[in-house]
């Protein structure tokens, strides 16, 4: 399957319903559980990380990450603005909301609320620059020392994710050297429950985080203990399900995280207009976040099975990748 490999799709379609159950409205307590579970993005980006010189690393990512961010967001604002002309008005200004996606403070009820989850790709690419960066310098491990003291730090508010993605460094990290040392796991049952148990623990103590806006917890040191029991949740869990027959519909999601992180809350809108008629869709939603997130899910479900796949990447921008990097080759081969 060109290339792919079968257990990280999964560990991504897993993560990415996770996302988009984060962001129906769901109880404090469901949250606190979602809220640790971007270190499992990281392990798998840094699984995932090759050794190239530092101009084409950030020239890829580049290409793979922030074209895509500006694509998206660009519809997203389209969209949301668009979309005032029918439903109740928020203050949201244009060009306020628009500085604020060109510095990447996408925060809730600072922009638009389905421009919230595209700060996940300004942040990956800022932590493969980071790791490029001190790896160039031989001071791998000083910027993982200096990510550890971040949370520490207070509430930074850095653009373009800066401090996020310092965080981010030992998560990172731990990809690479999971597949370096090509670690395997003997009990994937064994680590899946007891990585829940230890994250149930942390979440009691230490409550919710949101790496969005910078809030670490109530004790900062557990919030990497969350953060690596979600590393080895999406381990545990896809190694379990990697032969089973539903293993094929998480990898489906898995395939297509940038389509569904980039447009999951705004196929929420047309929900919102039919539950509008009956009462207030906000209320709504909050109480029967359930029903809206199982229509929300098949509906991007039924998308990503069903839309020709050049629809799809015409909207996370891959196809206007892809379109640069042909006239990149065609250049240099004249």
């Amino acid at each position: 399957m060109n290339g792919r490999i079968r257990w990280l799709d999964i560990s991504r379609g897993f993560l990415i319903i996770l996302v988009v159950l984060a962001h129906c409205m769901v109880p404090r307590v469901v949250f606190s559980y979602l809220s640790y579970l971007v270190a499992g993005y990281l392990f798998i980006s840094g699984y995932l990380h090759k050794d190239r010189p530092f101009k084409i690393l950030v020239a890829r990512r580049f290409m793979r990450l922030i074209i895509p961010y500006f694509v998206m967001g660009f519809v997203n604002i389209a969209i949301f603005f668009v979309s005032q002309l029918f439903i109740t008005k928020l203050n949201f200004t244009f060009p306020e909301t628009l500085k604020k996606f060109l510095l990447v403070y996408l925060g809730p009820g600072e922009v638009p609320y389905s421009l919230s989850p595209l700060w996940y790709l300004p942040m990956f690419f800022m932590v493969e620059v980071f790791y490029g960066m001190f790896r160039k310098l031989h001071l791998t491990y000083a910027g993982i020392a200096l990510g550890l003291l971040i949370p520490f730090f207070g509430r930074m508010k850095l653009p373009w994710e800066i401090d996020t993605a310092l965080f981010g460094l030992v998560f990172f990290h731990i990809g690479i050297l999971y597949r370096r040392f090509k670690l395997k796991v003997k009990n994937p049952l064994l680590l899946l429950i007891s990585s829940i148990a230890i994250l149930s623990l942390v979440v009691k103590y230490n409550g919710l985080v949101d790496l969005n806006t910078k809030y670490y917890g109530t004790f900062p040191l557990l919030t990497f203990v969350g953060e690596i029991c979600y590393i080895g949740i999406i381990i545990g869990f896809s190694a379990l399900i990697e032969k089973r027959r539903f293993s094929k519909v998480l990898e489906l999601f898995g395939r297509n995280t940038l389509f569904i992180l980039g447009y999951h809350i705004v196929i929420g809108i047309p929900l919102y207009l039919i539950f509008s008629k009956f009462m207030d869709p906000i209320a709504f939603v909050r109480k029967y976040w359930y029903i809206y997130f199982c229509l929300n899910i098949t509906i991007v479900y039924l998308l990503i099975r069903f839309l020709p796949k050049k629809v799809i990447h015409f909207f996370t921008g891959e196809l206007l990748t892809t379109y640069i990097h042909r006239r990149r080759t065609e250049e240099l081969q004249k």
